[in-house]
């Protein structure tokens, strides 16, 4: 649209400069103020479409950043976790805590992905977020087992499968946000 606008203007200009020994005075100040009338509200008309799209954009850009963020945020605190609970040297009372801290996560990140479904829905990320909801249910089966006796197992399958699920989905969030020109399924 900028381009279109400027060539037009170039070729305006073009056309008076070469016929300007041809006009009087008078004729080339009515055709200058005819070309800046015209300039003015060409401008007034686009002005409020750039603005629109702008903000839209800006608005999509802090959806977007505060989401990939906080799920950024709460999947480095669930695999930190994860990866604590699977030790043997810690204290059980340590490790009943971080369970809480662990059970607290996976429910805020289950919501977040039904959130996701929604907004989301019929888009190329809804494959992503089925993926990442699966292997997320996948890691809560590995924790809901012998939670009382201080034992937490999880498979290292079902982890670094959570771990790609919530990469992928995080790379998918970039690209629908134009923060990533990347294809999703690449």
């Amino acid at each position: 649209m900028n381009n279109l606008l400027r060539n037009f203007v170039e070729g305006f200009k073009r056309s008076f400069t070469y016929q300007e020994k041809d006009f009087p005075a008078g004729v080339k100040a009515v055709f200058q103020a005819i070309f800046f009338l015209s300039t003015i509200l060409v401008t007034l008309w686009l002005a409020p479409y750039v603005d629109q799209k702008f903000n839209e954009n800006e608005r999509k850009l802090v959806f977007y950043s505060s989401i990939i963020n906080e799920l950024n945020s709460d999947t480095k605190n669930l695999l930190g976790n994860l990866s604590v609970l699977t030790k043997s040297d810690i204290r059980p009372t340590k490790k009943e805590d971080i369970y809480i801290d662990t059970r607290k996560i996976i429910t805020k990140l289950h919501w977040r992905s039904v959130e996701f479904a929604i907004i989301f829905s019929g888009t190329e990320i809804s494959d992503e977020i089925r993926r990442y909801q699966k292997s997320l249910e996948d890691l809560e089966e590995d924790l809901n087992g012998d939670g009382k006796s201080g034992k937490y197992n999880v498979d290292r399958r079902r982890f670094e499968n959570f771990a790609y699920a919530s990469a992928s989905l995080l790379k998918a969030l970039a690209v629908d946000a134009d923060v990533i020109k990347e294809p999703i399924n690449k």
